[in-house]
């Protein structure tokens, strides 16, 4: 059986996407997803997997369920 993991780049480009065709900044879903605005740089840019509760924030922040979220097939990657 295969392993699989969350797809770091991926998951960065999910957030950082809508965000930016929102007209987000990267300042407000942080204070509002309670995420250090390096944290969340790191994450947008692939260097760092957000932990569950930051999904879950950022999810909240979107308006979508975190299971939407991580049901897109380009976030998980087998090893």
């Amino acid at each position: 059986m295969k392993k699989t993991r969350l797809n770091k780049n991926y998951i960065g480009a999910e957030i950082r996407g809508p965000r930016a065709k929102f007209g987000n900044k990267q300042i407000e879903l942080s204070q509002k997803a309670k995420i250090d605005l390096v944290e969340l740089k790191k994450i947008e840019n692939g260097f760092k997997m957000p932990n569950l509760e930051e999904i879950v924030n950022i999810c909240n922040f979107y308006k979508i369920s975190t299971q939407e979220f991580l049901e897109f097939k380009d976030v998980w990657i087998a090893n």
